[in-house]
């Protein structure tokens, strides 16, 4: 008989409730899940000396927790994705994270419960998720958007966002919700994006973007 192997969460924050309710959330994300709960820096470091970790939630403000931590944790675990959680507003703070961090996706703390739980799925999927605080102050169009080639194809601001959000493999629903707009509404600019990129669907715009972008 095959056994299934075990899926690995490591949950980090110095707020023992906060803890208990992203195990609690956490159930239905993974068959065979196993939690393991850490409240600093210190014991994330031993916890991942101990276990393979499939996936990391990170507080970005507890103990022992700051930039150069999360860089060098990207360096010692190239392959863990690392979703950060924070009361943190700051859409530089977020973009560094991205940048030099190598995070895989922010959650703000004040996003509600299945907004975290989309965002990990979307994760675990192999996308990233960018939280509207990002979009909504332009940061994400620097990281992310070429803007030589944006402007080669007459992208507003909006529909560098949907390309964006588009090339991370968010569904029409989860685009909506991270720009808060309606689907219809995104249907729309989806059907723009594609008539300023000269593509027909969403595989080829995706291929386009991320040959032009990151070729050059």
């Amino acid at each position: 008989m095959t056994r299934t192997k075990m899926f690995n969460v490591l949950i980090a924050d110095d707020h023992e409730l906060i803890r208990q309710a992203m195990q609690k959330l956490l159930m239905h994300l993974q068959p065979r899940l196993v939690s393991h709960l850490v409240a600093d820096w210190d014991e994330l470091l031993q916890a991942l000396s101990q276990t393979k970790m499939d996936l990391a939630i990170v507080d970005l403000h507890m103990p022992g927790s700051d930039m150069q931590k999360f860089v060098t944790l990207a360096r010692d675990y190239p392959d863990l994705p690392v979703v950060v959680v924070s009361a943190e507003s700051n859409p530089d703070v977020v973009q560094a994270l991205f940048a030099e961090g190598n995070i895989k996706g922010f959650v703000p703390k004040t996003d509600q419960a299945s907004v975290l739980f989309s965002a990990l799925q979307l994760v675990l999927s192999g996308g990233k998720y960018i939280p509207s605080l990002m979009l909504s102050n332009n940061k994400v169009a620097a990281p992310f958007v070429n803007p030589q080639t944006s402007e080669g194809w007459g992208l507003s601001g909006r529909l560098q966002e949907i390309l964006v959000l588009l090339s991370q493999g968010l569904s029409n629903k989860m685009i909506a919700r991270q720009l808060g707009i309606s689907d219809l509404t995104v249907k729309t600019h989806i059907s723009m994006l594609f008539r300023h990129m000269g593509v027909k669907n969403r595989a080829e715009a995706i291929a386009l973007y991320l040959r032009q972008t990151l070729g050059q």
